[in-house]
C-alpha cells in the first residue's frame, strides 16, 4: 500500500461563524469517514457532501470519492451526531472485520450488507466524551 493522493480537507473553523459546523464542533476527518477495505470508505454523506477537498480538482469529498470509484457505506444522521453518534469513527482490523459501537445498529447492518464483519462494542464512556473507537486508538508498531 502506498500514497496515491495527498490532499488538504477543509477543517471548519471554530472561531468563524461562516466556516464552522452548526455545533461550532471542529471534526477529526475520521469522525467523518474511515477508509475500510480498498475502495470503501464509511461515512456520512451529509458532512461528506460539505466537506471540501483542496487539490488538483477541488470539489466536495463525495465527488472526490467518486471520482477516484470509491464506494461509501452509509453512516444516517442520526448515528453521526451526538455523544452517542460518530458511527464514521470505527477502527478498520484488517481482513474486512470492523470494531464499532454496538449502538450503531443501522450502521453496523450497513457494513454487514456491504461484506464486512462486525465486531460491535459497548463503547458509551467513549462516546460520551465525544470521541469513539477510531480517535482513542494508536497503532504501534
Amino acid at each position: 500500500m502506498g500514497v496515491n493522493d495527498i490532499i488538504r480537507f477543509y477543517v471548519p473553523d471554530f472561531f468563524d461563524e461562516q466556516k464552522r459546523y452548526a455545533g461550532g464542533n471542529v471534526m477529526h476527518l475520521d469522525t467523518i469517514t474511515s477508509p475500510l477495505a480498498e475502495g470503501d470508505f464509511l461515512g456520512n454523506k451529509a458532512m461528506l457532501e460539505k466537506t471540501f477537498i483542496y487539490n488538483e480538482d477541488s470539489g466536495t469529498a463525495m465527488k472526490w470519492m467518486a471520482k477516484r470509484g470509491i464506494r461509501l457505506i452509509e453512516v444516517p444522521d442520526c448515528e453521526q451526531r451526538g455523544v452517542y453518534g460518530w458511527g464514521a469513527n470505527v477502527v478498520y482490523l484488517g481482513n474486512r472485520k470492523v470494531l464499532s459501537g454496538a449502538h450503531l445498529t443501522q450502521t453496523n447492518a450497513n457494513l454487514r450488507a456491504a461484506g464486512y464483519t462486525v465486531i460491535p462494542l459497548k463503547a458509551t464512556t467513549l462516546t460520551g466524551g465525544y470521541g469513539s473507537h477510531h480517535c482513542m486508538i494508536a497503532h504501534l508498531g
